[in-house]
């Protein structure tokens, strides 16, 4: 099988996770080939952050980077070349943007599209300024395109694909009330991605130190600060309520951020849980994050999590640390719990699931 997403790994969550799943799926002996899909404007910047070993950290075999010119959203000769060479049995797009690539490449293979997230609900944040995804009208989810620059990409690669797996509660409910032409292509089950982002990270364990000698009360992470949905300006609002707390972000910023330590885009992976390894308290202050893997990650490394209803993993949180609603008072008032002592949160919720086992079932059968 071939596997794509879009971007590389380090860089985004999803390339990321899919790194890692990958890398589960060949260690349990699969022949599976993935496909780093790269716009070509980005690739002197990916260069940049991530040097000779952009697309391919630790070495894999069968990995290979595919930069995409122009258009992203049309068939690619590159891409149409790499699966003839491969020849794969089933096609794998991880995030919509990779589904509907791998889709117009090569139409006759069988296409599953993994969720990494919702095209139209990060517009929705972006065009509406919402802080809070559960805010949706029911008007606004029966006529998706009259409230959004949606230009019908995401359910193109629905479209094409013969199977929709969702990777969270939120992005289960959301696909099946944006697109219910197409409920009988999601599969049932939630595939959660937290079993080997989880397990990634526990790699790092040695980096942690003891909860009461750890320096940073407050991480806060995210690759570009600049996307709407990520909640930057409640993040800045908050650190503004966190005085005599020690509050580090890391990612790029859209503007200059005061009252915290910043760390700019970290590119070794690390070099970011050494971070975590010395921090007390992650949260996501995302107005909506399908399941973000830094929450995963975090709890591996001993960090107390902080999040609302808006990220489809919040029930990973200690109820006491559950920012509900999603205020700036609310944050302020979990962070400051999560800073003074250690709180229990629920991975078993999510690795229960059996998601892995799930899901590599599904890919060799399918």
């Amino acid at each position: 099988m071939l596997i794509a997403c879009f971007e590389v790994p380090g860089w985004g969550g999803a390339s990321t996770a899919t790194y890692a799943l990958f890398e589960r799926l060949q260690a349990d002996g699969l022949d599976v080939v993935l496909v780093n899909l790269v716009a070509e404007h980005d690739r002197p910047y990916f260069n940049y952050r991530f040097g000779n070993s952009v697309g391919n950290p630790r070495g894999l075999r069968n990995v290979h980077n595919c930069y995409l010119s122009g258009n992203n959203y049309r068939a690619h000769p590159l891409l149409q070349k790499l699966i003839g060479a491969v020849g794969p049995d089933l096609l794998v797009g991880v995030g919509w943007i990779a589904a509907f690539a791998l889709g117009a490449a090569d139409p006759g293979r069988k296409l599953i599209y993994v969720t990494t997230g919702c095209g139209w609900m990060g517009s929705y944040c972006e065009l509406r300024r919402a802080n809070d995804f559960r805010s949706v009208s029911r008007y606004e989810l029966e006529n998706p395109r009259a409230i959004t620059r949606d230009d019908e990409l995401e359910e193109r690669a629905i479209e094409m694909a013969d199977l929709v797996v969702a990777h969270s509660d939120a992005n289960h409910w959301l696909h099946r009330n944006l697109y219910p032409g197409y409920a009988g292509k999601l599969y049932s089950r939630v595939i959660w991605f937290s079993e080997w982002i989880y397990a990634d990270a526990l790699a790092h364990a040695a980096l942690q130190q003891p909860f009461h000698a750890r320096d940073i009360d407050l991480l806060l992470v995210a690759n570009d600060w600049g996307r709407a949905a990520k909640g930057f300006r409640l993040a800045r609002q908050l650190i503004g309520r966190l005085k005599g707390l020690a509050v580090h972000v890391v990612g790029e910023l859209p503007s200059p951020l005061h009252g915290a330590t910043h760390h700019d885009f970290i590119s070794e992976r690390g070099e970011l849980f050494r971070l975590l390894g010395n921090t007390r308290t992650v949260a996501c202050t995302s107005a909506y994050d399908a399941a973000p893997g830094i929450l995963f990650e975090a709890a591996a490394m001993g960090c107390n999590v902080v999040a609302s209803r808006n990220c489809g993993n919040w029930e990973l949180c200690h109820p006491e640390l559950l920012a509900e609603p999603p205020t700036v008072a609310q944050f302020a008032r979990c962070v400051r719990l999560a800073a003074a002592r250690p709180f229990a949160h629920d991975i078993s919720r999510f690795n229960g699931e059996n998601s892995y086992d799930d899901l590599r079932t599904l890919l060799t059968v399918f």
